[in-house]
């Protein structure tokens, strides 16, 4: 009596350590680390043969008789306890470890050597219920992963598939079939794999995520949006989640100024990620704002040079402006940002004087609703260089050293339905600053009068009006 109660303790201690690691109805966070991989990383120890086995106990006389039947049916071990576990986590348990030979009882030795990798035994009964254990092993799982991470996709696929037969419901172990099958290229055999990763984890962000974008590489981006709001929905802080819900919302034309809101949040949050200004590039393209674009696609150039994709996006971005809208973008005027993301923004300054510009014929797209009435004398104070000798007056009402903090500054004086653009200068000392400008305005008191109105409402606590000719815009419009 005392070497069976001594027993019982055993099987009830392993029980206990082992339940929470693999339960069907685990929380996908704990899909994300397999309880078969958990013991992988504890120092080998010359302690005989290792055994993983897997337990099932049912006290339920009809939860028994399911049982059999699918047993008998041929049934996944791990799908039967999975279902089990679904109907009654109370009267239906499982565990599953891996020990060496010299730690079991002897008679549960017996039953695990008597058993060949993926069998079950024979009911017993335990601790007023009745037990089956089915042996399986975690070798197949650790030579699939060294061989992913040495790139040998196939190989570390064929290991894969023998994992997964043994455990049908691993949700880590689709997950990592997936990013394998996708990594060769084949993206078809990834969708399916995350597919069956999703149904056994369907909170699990990664996983989810992976999926997202898996669709968005065979093109289906409107499919993906949906999988990425619930993945965001879940991981509400992951900053790689937000950026690539706005990329799905870019390339399916929708929503763009949630994307615009999403990219920048992503941006903020992280502005050393030359992927998340790539992607505040891409929702500035599907806006039209190719100015503004120029500049984030600037940014993600200057962070990771070698990436085609960006600089692909770049010469669109070129090409859509044209050459007389370039024209302004000299040497000296090229906005340097790789230094101004690392130092603290300052709210406002005074700007050094702009040089007027030479004619230009500017093809930017114009500010929403801008005013546009005829000015009968042009100004006094510089000589006229367009044909009619007009001009058009601006606002600058703040600077910044931070490009995500002036084109949110933008983003407030469009609500107001001002329009409003992004303009860049050079400093004495070198210092490239980000200024947001207002208009245009037909002449030098509505511009007067339009930024005493601004100051009054506390819109702006300063401004500084300019001149340029009839039809200029700033280099770089928000």
């Amino acid at each position: 009596m005392e070497a069976k109660q001594i027993l019982k303790n055993t099987l009830a201690l392993i029980l206990l350590l082992s339940l929470a690691l693999l339960t069907a109805g685990c929380a996908a966070k704990k899909e994300q680390t397999p309880p078969l991989e958990s013991k992988v990383e504890r120092p080998a120890l010359d302690r005989g043969p290792r055994y993983c086995l897997w337990l099932l106990v049912v006290k339920d006389n009809k939860d028994l008789a399911e049982v059999k039947n699918k047993l008998a049916q041929k049934t996944p071990f791990a799908l039967v306890v999975r279902e089990m576990l679904a109907k009654s986590s109370r009267n239906n348990l499982s565990s599953l470890d891996c020990m060496a030979a010299r730690d079991l009882e002897p008679w549960l030795l017996k039953i695990a050597q008597g058993l060949g990798i993926g069998e079950v035994s024979s009911p017993f009964t335990w601790d007023q219920g009745t037990a089956f254990i089915m042996r399986t092993t975690d070798i197949y799982r650790r030579q699939g992963r060294m061989l992913y991470d040495q790139g040998k996709y196939l190989a570390a696929e064929a290991m894969f598939t023998k994992d997964l037969a043994l455990h049908p419901d691993s949700a880590p172990m689709w997950q990592i079939m997936g990013m394998s099958k996708a990594a060769r290229g084949d993206q078809e055999g990834a969708l399916k794999a995350l597919e069956k990763a999703v149904r056994y984890a369907p909170r699990d962000a990664g996983i989810l995520q992976d999926l997202a974008t898996t669709l968005v590489y065979l093109g289906e981006p409107e499919k993906a949006v949906p999988i990425f709001e619930r993945a965001l929905d879940i991981s509400p802080q992951n900053v790689l989640i937000t950026s690539n819900l706005a990329w799905a919302l870019a390339l399916a034309n929708q929503n763009l100024d949630r994307a615009e809101d999403l990219a920048m949040r992503a941006v903020e949050r992280n502005p050393n990620r030359a992927r998340f200004w790539s992607t505040l590039g891409l929702v500035q393209q599907k806006q039209g704002d190719h100015g503004a674009a120029l500049l984030s696609l600037h940014q993600a150039a200057r962070l990771n040079p070698a990436d085609s994709t960006n600089q692909q996006r770049i010469l669109n971005s070129l090409m859509a402006l044209g050459p007389d809208s370039l024209k302004g973008l000299t040497h000296d005027e090229k906005p340097s940002l790789s230094k101004t993301l690392a130092q603290k923004p300052r709210a406002k300054v005074k700007a050094s004087p702009v040089k007027p510009e030479k004619k230009t014929k500017a093809s930017v797209p114009k500010p929403e609703k801008p005013v546009t009435q005829k000015v009968k004398k042009p100004s006094k104070d510089k000589k006229p260089t367009s044909a009619k000798g007009k001009r058009d007056y601006f606002l600058q009402v703040s600077s910044f050293r931070r490009l995500d903090l002036a084109q949110r500054d933008v983003r407030k004086w469009r609500r107001l339905k001002v329009g409003a653009w992004l303009d860049t200068f050079t400093a004495k000392d070198g210092s490239t600053w980000i200024t947001v400008v207002l208009g245009p305005y037909p002449s030098l008191d509505k511009a007067r009068k339009m930024g005493r109105r601004f100051k009054k409402d506390h819109r702006t606590k300063s401004f500084r009006i300019f001149s340029r000719p009839r039809g200029w815009r700033p280099h770089s419009p928000a």
